[in-house]
């Protein structure tokens, strides 16, 4: 019982870090979003959402996309001078269900790699970290194609040029940074006894 516990209360310690790293990350400037100008940024938020699949488990990393979206949210809503394309995430919709969806996902996707000795799990985490980001660009994509399709074609000529410039820029880049740093950072955490009995096979 008393071990019960102590399991608990150390999942809800590293599941708050967590969720007060996603909100810094979003509400300090050019560390969570970076703009890159004409309305697009970089998205770096989604890479604690990334770590805490590979680290805890299916239901902390959709958590931590529930929080990605809330925070994302609010940073419109409290921005004093938002992009125009800022304006579309006011839509919770838009801007709270894609990171939701994303975080279970990753969750269900990262789960699959435990199976696998070191070596496998190493690749297996970078092609997963690419492709729940690329799914959650798709899943925002189709958020906001469903909802604001009209607005975004007054803002971007027509819908084709939005979805190369945020697909072909931002998604691949978010892709490859996520693939890239995901994996390194799991396996550093990893080392640490305290935080490799999260995600130890059940």
């Amino acid at each position: 019982m008393q071990t019960h516990r102590l399991d608990r209360i150390r999942r809800l310690t590293i599941a708050s870090m967590f969720i007060a790293l996603i909100a810094l990350m979003g509400f300090i400037p050019f560390l969570g979003f970076i703009p890159l100008g004409a309305g697009v940024s970089i998205t770096l938020v989604h890479l604690p959402v990334l770590l805490g699949a590979a680290l805890l488990d299916t239901k902390a990393s959709t958590l931590f996309g529930l929080t990605f979206g809330v925070v994302s949210l609010l940073v419109v809503l409290t921005n004093p001078a938002p992009q125009p394309t800022d304006l579309f995430f006011i839509n919770p919709l838009v801007s709270v269900l894609p990171r939701v969806l994303f975080g279970l996902i990753a969750g269900l996707l990262f789960s699959l790699t435990r199976r696998f000795s070191v070596l496998y799990r190493y690749g297996l985490l970078a092609v997963f970290a690419l492709l729940a980001t690329l799914t959650h660009t798709i899943l925002v994509l189709t958020m906001l194609w469903m909802f604001e399709g009209a607005s975004l074609i007054s803002t971007f000529g027509n819908l084709l040029n939005f979805i190369w410039i945020i697909l072909g820029l931002n998604g691949f880049i978010e892709a490859v940074i996520a693939a890239l740093i995901i994996p390194t950072l799991t396996f550093a955490l990893n080392r640490i006894p305290y935080v490799r009995q999260f995600h130890q096979p059940r």
